[in-house]
This record gives structure tokens, sequence and C-alpha cells, in this order.
């Protein structure tokens, strides 16, 4: 299958730096992007160790900096060297628990490396877009642990008093503010850099190792014949495979060189509401594919507040996934009034032509056989997934995939 025609052959030999390039959605977004015939560089931390990394189990071919974006001198001398075109901003403190735990780190990490990044930018003529990933909408901490808490969360006003969710409303202020002061102008480069935010619905799939988060912990637990125990199994929440939110991403990065922002600066990438599916639904169907993974009704645990998580330090794997996943609650509110915000499809769908391929079946089939593949036989299935996540798109019409 001729991966490189995809997107109209448009990311053949693009220059591109991807940060955060050996984390989760990261890799995912390389190994596209290298299919794609596109140049690309990576900058990140060195990978956790003691867990799988999905990039160096992917062989990827591309080169990468080790560094840290509270590095500016790093980040400069990186841009400086590969001369990218577009940068996807992916690195980042993703962890609510984590935030409450390291909160200067995270800050540092979030708020002032986003920053650096920028002035990095803006010192590089090369680069003409960027696509900066954040969170997805901050709102309360309780949601996941209380399912009546995103009701609760628009009738108070969004909560990002926590580090974690504070962060990322500080990250698309910073964006906002260096658009509007700096790169929508000519500020010396010789042209305006277009840039744009991107919050994706919460995602699975393969080659997540995350300590907090809820796929991972139900696959360890599976491995170690354990049920996993989960506070509020029936919260809901709208699921998407990463390479659904991959694609989105390279459309947004398309759009940006080709067209510019045209007005809109911030995409969130909703599946709709029949992706909608409560924990215990989509543990259901990973079990359906993988009979391993089981869970339990745990109690309710409070993580509205970082005293609370304070305290659960040495807490089950369930109490910390119950942190990470209310912390990316489904209430649709603006960040800093409290607003009902639009329908956040409208432009993803009629300006870039994305909507998911996979149903939040499928993606959960896909997910367990990935996790069940690697950790019994060691096999990496992601190019297969890639390629049958490809040939789903051309078979459902979908225009970026009409060349494979």
């Amino acid at each position: 299958m001729a991966l490189r025609n995809a997107f109209d052959g448009f990311w053949r030999g693009r220059r591109v730096l991807v940060t955060g390039h050996n984390g989760f959605k990261g890799a995912w977004l390389s190994l596209w992007l290298e299919s794609l015939g596109a140049e690309v560089h990576g900058f990140a931390l060195p990978a956790p160790t003691g867990v799988p990394n999905h990039h160096a189990l992917l062989g990827l071919r591309h080169a990468a900096t080790i560094g840290d974006l509270r590095n500016p001198a790093a980040l400069t001398s990186t841009l400086q060297r590969f001369r990218p075109e577009l940068v996807f901003h992916l690195a980042a403190q993703p962890l609510a628990r984590r935030a409450c735990l390291e909160p200067a780190r995270t800050f540092e990490t979030n708020v002032t490396g986003l920053v650096n990044l920028l002035d990095a930018i803006r010192a590089c003529p090369s680069v003409r877009a960027l696509v900066a990933v954040t969170a997805h909408r901050p709102a309360d901490h309780r949601a996941w642990v209380s399912p009546g808490a995103a009701e609760d969360a628009q009738a108070s006003g969004p909560a990002t008093q926590d580090p974690w969710s504070a962060s990322n409303a500080c990250a698309r202020l910073v964006v906002d503010s260096y658009r509007a002061s700096f790169l929508s102008r000519d500020d010396g480069r010789g042209h305006p850099v277009e840039v744009a935010t991107a919050h994706m619905s919460p995602v699975i799939g393969g080659g997540d190792w995350s300590d907090e988060r809820l796929v991972p912990a139900l696959a360890r637990a599976a491995a170690g014949g354990a049920p996993l125990p989960i506070p509020a199994p029936d919260a809901a929440r709208p699921w998407l495979h990463v390479l659904d939110a991959v694609v989105g991403y390279l459309l947004l990065g398309r759009r940006l060189l080709q067209h510019g922002a045209a007005g809109t600066t911030g995409w969130h990438f909703d599946p709709g509401p029949h992706a909608r599916w409560t924990v215990s639904r989509l543990v259901a169907a990973l079990s359906h594919r993988w009979p391993d993974v089981r869970h339990t009704r745990a109690a309710e645990v409070g993580v509205g507040s970082c005293a609370e998580v304070g305290a659960e330090v040495g807490a089950e794997v369930g109490t910390a996934v119950a942190a990470e996943v209310a912390a990316e609650a489904g209430a649709a509110v603006d960040v800093l009034s409290g607003a009902e915000a639009p329908d956040p499809r409208d432009d993803v769908v009629r300006l870039l032509g994305w909507r998911p391929v996979w149903s939040p079946q499928r993606g959960a089939e896909a997910t367990a056989d990935w996790y069940r593949g690697f950790l019994r036989s060691g096999r990496v299935v992601s190019r297969q997934d890639l390629q049958r996540h490809a040939e789903d798109a051309r078979d459902a019409g979908l225009a970026w995939a009409a060349g494979i």
C-alpha cells in the first residue's frame, strides 16, 4: 500500500520537528510521518527506564535530540541545525497526579518550556507553522471518581486550580499571546508563523505505558492475572483511537502550511456522542478481545485537590488512574469564563475533513490486540495497525486517504 500518497503526498520531503517524539502520541505521529516520506527530527527527554518504549520498539530511522524543554539553548540549537518547516509540539508533563507531586517541574515544562520553544521558533526563519498539542479541556478533577462531577463543573465553573489543569490553561494563553504579539506578523523572519493549538478527546491505543492511564493499567493488571480496581466505572468519556488523533494533527499541520489558520486557532477533535462510552463499556470491549482484562468497582476516592492526591502516594494503581482520568472530564466549558463551548467538531469536519475512522469498538479491539500480542510474545503490530487504519479510511471515502 502506497502510504506516501496519503494526504495527496503533501508530507513527502517536508522537514518536521516533533517534540515528545518518544512519548505515546509522539511515537505514532513519528511513525506516520516517516511512512509519508517526511524528514523527521525528534526532541525529547530520555525515554523512561523500566518500561517498554514504543518509539524504540518501532526502530524508526529519524534523528533526534535528547534534550529538555527547560533548556532554551538546546531548543534553539536544535531548530537552527535541523531548520524545520513545521513543528509539532507534543512534549509535556501530561499527568495530573504527578503534577500534584511535582508542581514546579510541571509549570516549568508545560509553560516555561513552551515559552522557550516559541522563542526558538521566532529565531528560526525556516519555521512556517506550529501545531501545539495541549490536553483535553481542563475541568473538575472529580469526574472519573464521581460520575456527577462534570455536571458540578458546569454549574460552578471549571477548576483550573490544580497544577496540571492550570499549566494547560497557561499554555494556551502563552500560545495566544505569542501568536498575537509576534508570530502572526513578520517579526524579522521574512514571513509570519501560522500557529494553532490542538486538543483531543481521551486517546487509547497500543504503546502507552504511563503509570496513571487507564488502558496501560488494565494491561499490566491483566498480565499479572488480576482485575483493576476502578472507582467510577460508570463515568463516560468520548474515546478516540490514537491513529485518529494523529491523522487530526497531520490534517491540521497541512492546513496551516497551505491555507493558514483562517481565524480558527484552537482545534478540538471530538469523535461525537456515539463515542461517549462508560469506562465499564470500554473495559468490556477490551475484555471481549482479551479476556484477561477485568475490573472491579473500587470505593470512590477524592482527587479534587492536591492534598487528597498527595495523601495517596502509596496507593494502588487504580487510584492513580482515577486522578489522571478525572483530569480530562468531558465538561464542555471555556477554560477562563466557564461559558458553554460551541460544538468543537464543526471546524475539524468542515475545514479539515476530519472524522474518526475507527469506532470505540474497533479502537478497543486494536488496542487489546496490541497489548496482548506484545505482552505474550513481544510482537509490535503498530505498522499493521497503521496500514489497516489507512485502508479503512480509504474504503470509507475520506479524502486524505484517497491516494492510497
